[in-house]
C-alpha cells in the first residue's frame, strides 16, 4: 500500500526524505477522490509528528525548513481537498500554527491564499 508507506517515511530521520514524504501526502490528499479517510488520521498525524522535528546540528536549515513548509502545505492541501473527511477544528490549528511559508516559495501562494480566503469569510 503506497499510501502507508509515503505515509511512515513523515517521520524520518534524513530531511530529505520527510521533506519529499510530506510533499507526497499533500498530492495523494489532492488526487484521492474516494477513501482518502482510511488514511486521513495517520496523513494528519504523520505531518504533525514530522513538523515536531528540531533542527539537528549539521542539518541544512534551508532542507529542514523547506520540509516543514512541505508539511504545512500538506496540511492545507488536505484542509482544502478533504474537509469532509477530517475533523478539521484538529488540523487548521496545525496549519495556522506554521504558517506563513518562507523556505519553499512554490507552495507559498496557495496556502497564503487559502489563508486570506479564510479570514475573509
Amino acid at each position: 500500500d503506497l499510501a502507508k508507506i509515503v505515509i511512515g517515511f513523515n517521520t524520518h530521520n534524513a530531511v530529505e526524505i520527510r521533506r519529499a514524504a510530506s510533499y507526497g501526502v499533500g498530492v495523494f490528499a489532492i488526487h484521492t477522490k474516494n477513501g482518502f479517510n482510511k488514511y486521513s488520521n495517520e496523513c494528519i498525524m504523520s505531518l504533525i509528528n514530522g513538523l515536531n522535528f528540531k533542527i539537528k546540528e549539521n542539518e541544512d536549515e534551508d532542507q529542514f525548513e523547506g520540509a516543514r513548509d512541505n508539511a504545512t502545505a500538506s496540511l492545507g492541501k488536505i484542509i482544502k481537498n478533504q474537509t469532509n473527511n477530517i475533523e478539521i477544528a484538529t488540523v487548521l490549528p496545525h496549519w495556522l500554527d506554521h504558517l506563513p511559508i518562507l523556505y519553499d516559495l512554490d507552495e507559498t501562494t496557495e496556502q497564503h491564499l487559502m489563508l486570506c480566503q479564510i479570514v475573509n469569510n
